[in-house]
């Protein structure tokens, strides 16, 4: 089994870190944060991770601002592409299931 990698190397550093020394990941717009929320709601309803067509019907964008955006949240450190598939490749990383996590707990507290 792969290890997930929490967030790529050319990432640390950029935003700083934590006391325990996990790297700060940059901020999100709204729309990657709805991104990336919809790719954790989807795989913890599935079982199984999105494919871009499924993220761009779920948050309503185009198949192609979904490929700019998975692009854009790779570099940031939040999502990471397993090439041992050729589909539902789209992983979290450790860090942004760990931002996920929280933000959900958030929402139940608040509900």
């Amino acid at each position: 089994m792969a290890r997930k990698p929490s967030v790529p190397r050319e990432m640390i550093g950029l935003a700083g870190s934590l006391p325990d020394g996990r790297p700060v990941l940059p901020t999100l717009t709204d729309r990657q944060l709805e991104i990336l929320k919809f790719i954790y709601s989807y795989a913890l309803k599935n079982r199984d991770y999105p494919i871009g067509a499924e993220i761009g019907e779920g948050v309503g964008i185009t198949k192609q601002a979904v490929a700019s955006a998975l692009d854009t949240l790779t570099k940031k450190g939040y999502v990471w592409r397993d090439r041992n598939f050729l589909e539902r490749n789209i992983r979290l990383t450790e860090a942004a299931s760990e931002r996920m996590e929280l933000e959900a707990g958030d929402l139940f507290k608040r509900s």
